[in-house]
């Protein structure tokens, strides 16, 4: 990572990278190199670049950066068939608070920020999320299954 940004003066990152699941599966149907591969993207991704772009930031005593979660994460209290995505962008969320403080007096502002509204009840919520994920879960199941069938007519 450092080489890729050798010779640039970053003075603002903003680690827009995130992946998730094509559609909402239980935790045991989450193929392993998607896993793997949300595992990279979310949560090695933000660490390697945050510790790639430090350096420079110290050397200035200022800079900022700014890691962008999910609430799905940190303000409702659970997000259903999406697991490996939500443990991730919780990862992303305590590394900011943490780093932030380690650097605060440094010069450097650390954030993670996140949206969403919420004006519900969290047992009504979680509630509706399973229900709205089982439902994009179904959709998704239909497409996978189609797909299946017509690799088998036309091999």
């Amino acid at each position: 990572m450092e080489k890729g940004i050798e010779g640039l003066d970053v003075g603002v990152l903003i680690n827009n990278a995130g992946l998730s699941y094509p559609y909402a599966k239980f935790f045991h149907e989450v193929d392993v190199e998607l896993m793997k591969s949300i595992i990279k993207v979310n949560v090695e991704g933000a660490t390697w670049i945050s510790r790639a772009v430090l350096p420079g930031m110290l050397k200035k005593k200022k800079g900022a950066i700014v890691n962008i979660g999910s609430g799905s994460s940190v303000a409702v209290s659970s997000y259903p068939l999406h697991a490996i995505y939500v443990a991730t962008k919780a990862y992303v969320a305590m590394f900011s608070k943490c780093i932030s403080l380690e650097y605060r007096k440094r010069g450097i502002d650390i954030q993670c920020q996140w949206c969403l509204t919420n004006a519900l009840p969290d047992a009504l919520l979680d509630w509706c999320l399973l229900w709205y994920f089982l439902g994009v879960r179904r959709r998704g199941l239909v497409k996978d299954m189609e797909a299946t069938e017509k690799k088998q007519k036309n091999p």
